[in-house]
């Protein structure tokens, strides 16, 4: 566990701060920790957390974290866990070429909770999709945070792609996020094929911007879909 940690300006090929290498059936916490100004040319810019069974982080701060390559992804956090929860944790100007230009959580996942977080200016500043991306198989929660002025290529605030058998997205805020392409705030693009429900409730969604659906663009083909609004 790492409790009461500041890490600043440095750099690494995975992991510009910490990357943490498990065997996949341990888990591991933040709490209370500080990452500002680290950098890594493929994934996590400040943790790149690949193979453990549990992740919890709370109470953290990422600042201006990014990825230094134009294929890397998640600028503060790149994330394979089976399970994880970020709670009460700031994440600003996080910046990644690619995708999750704050958080990249990668397709293996079981459970996902975020939950009081605050996502602010991230910069995707090339195909990058989301300020949080969701890859397949995960069982996903966003609940009661705030995602302001994020910029990336879609789903600026947040984009959630491939297999989520459950989805639930409940009392966000979503304020001035451009996309230059799809989706300002959110974007979700359903290709599992299973009779799931995505629930969306309780989210605000104020002056944010794109070419198409400058709020949220749903990009779902398969008729099994079902979106409660």
């Amino acid at each position: 566990n790492f409790t009461n940690n500041t890490a600043t300006n440095n750099t690494n090929g995975n992991g510009g701060a910490i990357l943490l290498i498990k065997d996949g059936s341990s888990s591991a916490t933040f709490r209370y920790c500080n990452f500002t100004g680290n950098s890594a040319n493929s994934k996590g810019g400040a943790l790149c957390i690949p193979n453990v069974g549990g992740l919890n982080i709370i109470h953290c701060n990422f600042t201006n974290n990014k990825i230094n390559s134009n294929s890397g992804y998640g600028g503060a956090l790149y994330i394979n866990a089976l399970s994880v929860t970020i709670t009460d944790s700031d994440f600003t100007a996080n910046s990644a070429f690619d995708s999750g230009s704050h958080i990249y959580i990668e397709k293996d996942m079981e459970n996902t909770v975020i939950d009081g977080c605050n996502f602010t200016n991230a910069q995707g500043i090339g195909s990058g999709l989301g300020s949080s991306v969701v890859g397949q198989g995960s069982n996903l929660k966003i609940t009661n945070s705030n995602f302001t002025s994020n910029y990336g290529k879609k789903g600026s605030g947040l984009a959630v792609i491939g297999n989520v058998p459950n989805l639930i997205v409940q009392n966000n805020t979503f304020t001035k996020n451009t996309a230059v392409d799809d989706g300002g705030a959110l974007y979700l693009s359903f290709r599992d094929g299973l009779n799931t429900v995505k629930y969306m409730d309780g989210n605000n969604f104020t002056g944010n911007s794109a070419v198409n659906g400058g709020a949220v663009f749903i990009d779902s083909p398969t008729s099994s879909q079902y979106l409660v609004w």
